[in-house]
């Protein structure tokens, strides 16, 4: 007896805990005077919403955990000083303390500088008057304590700081955080009311879903072990052709985020309208492109049908975004100037040693230990892209090395001697190479 009241007495304690918390603050209502607990880089520990009554606050959420928020630090504290005291930008990590910050920053051997702006930690009240899954995310409250918008980071602008101050209409998509639809699972077509065994081939095309999280992802089928689905959401039609188009080099090994068409130096744009592929550099038009030019797509195909999927892949998006944008891709040989990696002399120096594998890359060295050197002409790929001449390995080196260049792979001099040291010669010479190519119909 006395258990069952002392459980009743508990599930009242959690019903009245519950009914306390706060409700979430849509938008065009009226925040609450909100009170910021563990508020540093300010005149007090605390602080109350109303204490910036009058301005236009910014509440930045984030967590150490995204890179991104992080490296729009600067940028939020330039946007403070330009409005000065007509807004009041304050950054908040709703779960972790400035402690739990510090034992990050140690952990990851990477020190955040903070902005000269007014820092909320460990304030978990706010993450319920504001829910959000994803960060950034930016809560604007009007002079007069209402939710003015509550959108993606890249919209704090000056151009639309400035609407908001004069109270014109901000051209904003509100943030939709991603829910749980089990996409990686089921797919867009999700059970063929219990057929789906029996399908040999489906594919879907859907417009930009934010409630869906971005990626890229794969399915295998259970007995062959190959790949027969695959699915991209919210992706570019850019990145799509360059994805689709490079699978038939990708093979069945699964890979995700590589395409050899992903390097600007392998594929060619020539279409009258470009904003097709390309996103905008002016940040206030991002909401506004993305709907239009991102797409979620998929196909799963029947295990027999494995080594096609590339070929049908490629019709497919031809098929629909060429005649949704009158844009055809296909895989040309081009003559191309590129780097090229030869041997003059016996390699044996690097030949590995079979040690643990490590890899140290930063701007005064390349060191890897027992990695391939496909490996290493793909990283000096990505580094020397800005040059615009793609590195084609023709070295023929098949196993494991051992490597230390003692410079930064863009200095082609310093990297010219320090590959000379292991039989390597890198040279720019034309070759013909696939090139991906994307023109108008």
């Amino acid at each position: 007896m006395k258990k069952a009241l002392l459980l009743i007495f508990f599930l009242g304690m959690l019903s009245a805990v519950k009914a306390q918390l706060p409700t979430p603050v849509p938008v065009g209502e009226t925040v609450p005077d909100l009170v910021f607990k563990n508020i540093s880089n300010y005149t007090s520990s605390s602080a109350k919403l109303s204490d910036f009554k009058g301005k236009l606050v910014i509440l930045d959420f984030w967590s150490t955990g995204c890179p991104s928020c992080i490296a729009a630090f600067p940028k939020m504290e330039k946007l403070q000083k330009t409005f000065g005291e007509s807004i009041q930008i304050i950054l908040v990590n709703t779960h972790e303390t400035e402690a739990k910050i510090r034992e990050r920053e140690v952990l990851t051997k990477r020190k955040i500088v903070f902005p000269d702006l007014p820092s909320v930690t460990g304030d978990s009240l706010l993450r319920y008057y504001f829910p959000y899954i994803t960060v950034p995310h930016h809560v604007w409250i009007d002079a007069t304590g209402k939710v003015l918008s509550i959108t993606h980071g890249y919209n704090a602008t000056v151009e639309h700081i400035e609407a908001a101050l004069d109270g014109k209409a901000l051209h904003m998509a509100a943030k939709v955080d991603p829910r749980n639809t089990d996409w990686e699972n089921n797919g867009i077509v999700a059970s063929f009311r219990g057929l789906s065994e029996k399908i040999q081939v489906y594919s879907a095309f859907m417009r930009h879903a934010p409630e869906i999280r971005g990626g890229i992802g794969l399915r295998k089928d259970s007995a062959t072990a190959k790949v027969n689905r695959r699915y991209f959401i919210n992706y570019p039609v850019l990145a799509l052709y360059q994805y689709v188009f490079g699978l038939k080099y990708a093979g069945q090994k699964g890979t995700l985020g590589e395409s050899i068409f992903r390097d600007k130096n392998r594929f060619v744009v020539e279409v009258k309208d470009t904003a097709v592929f390309l996103r905008p550099a002016d940040r206030n038009l991002w909401d506004a492109w993305d709907e239009k030019y991102l797409f979620c797509y998929e196909m799963k195909v029947a295990p027999e049908l494995t080594d096609a999927m590339p070929a049908l892949m490629e019709k497919d998006i031809n098929s629909y975004l060429g005649a949704l944008f009158k844009v055809n891709g296909r895989v040309e040989k081009r003559k191309t100037k590129c780097w090229v990696l030869t041997t003059f002399k016996d390699t044996s120096l690097m030949v590995s040693k079979g040690e643990r594998g490590a890899t140290i890359i930063n701007d005064s060295m390349y060191k890897v230990i027992n990695s391939s050197f496909v490996y290493f002409s793909r990283v000096l790929n990505s580094k020397l892209s800005d040059t615009g001449f793609p590195v084609v390995d023709e070295t023929g080196i098949k196993g494991n090395v051992d490597m230390q260049l003692n410079c930064n792979l863009k200095d082609i001099p310093k990297l010219k001697k320090e590959l000379a040291r292991y039989g390597i010669i890198m040279k720019a010479e034309e070759r013909a190479l696939d090139i991906l190519v994307l023109s108008n119909i």
